[in-house]
C-alpha cells in the first residue's frame, strides 16, 4: 500500500460518523439506566410513606368521629394501612397536659382546671426500595375529649 493510500484510509476513519451515536448512547446507558432506577426507588419510599400518612389519618378520623377505644383507633390504621410491610409497628396511647406540661390524666392541673388529653398514633416500618431500606417513620397527635 502507499502511503497516500494509508492516509486516505486514515482520514476516511476519522470522518466517519455512522456509528457515533450508538457508541455515545452505549456509553450513556447505565447512566441513565441508574438515574430511571434511582427515580424508581424514590418513587416507592414516596408511596410508602404516603400510604403510612393516610392510615394513620384514618385513625386520627376514628377520634374525630367519636371513637375512644385506642385497641381499635390502631385496628383502623392497620386495616387502612394497605401496603403495610410484616414489620410495621402501630401504636396508640393516651397522654395529658396542662398548659403544655405533661400531667397525669387522672389529676387536675395545678390550677385546679381539668388535664388536656390526647391520643397519639405511631406508626413505623422499614420500607425497602431498589437500593437500599429506609426507616420510615410518622406521629400525629389528636385531642381527644
Amino acid at each position: 500500500m502507499k502511503n497516500s493510500s494509508r492516509k486516505w484510509i486514515a482520514r476516511a476513519f476519522t470522518q466517519c460518523r455512522r456509528g457515533a451515536a450508538a457508541v455515545e448512547f452505549s456509553l450513556m446507558l447505565p447512566v441513565l439506566a441508574i438515574m430511571l432506577i434511582g427515580v424508581v426507588d424514590v418513587g416507592i419510599i414516596a408511596y410508602e410513606r404516603t400510604d403510612m400518612s393516610q392510615a394513620i389519618r384514618a385513625g386520627a378520623q376514628y377520634f374525630m368521629a367519636g371513637g375512644s377505644d385506642f385497641d381499635r383507633a390502631a385496628q383502623v390504621v392497620r386495616n387502612s394501612w394497605s401496603e403495610a410491610p410484616s414489620d410495621a409497628i402501630v401504636s396508640v396511647d393516651r397522654f395529658c397536659q396542662c398548659a403544655e406540661v405533661p400531667n397525669a390524666c387522672n389529676q387536675n392541673c395545678p390550677d385546679g382546671s381539668v388535664p388536656a388529653a390526647y391520643a397519639r398514633i405511631t406508626a413505623s416500618a422499614q420500607v425497602e426500595g431498589i437500593f437500599r431500606e429506609y426507616g420510615a417513620y410518622r406521629t400525629d397527635v389528636i385531642r381527644v375529649r
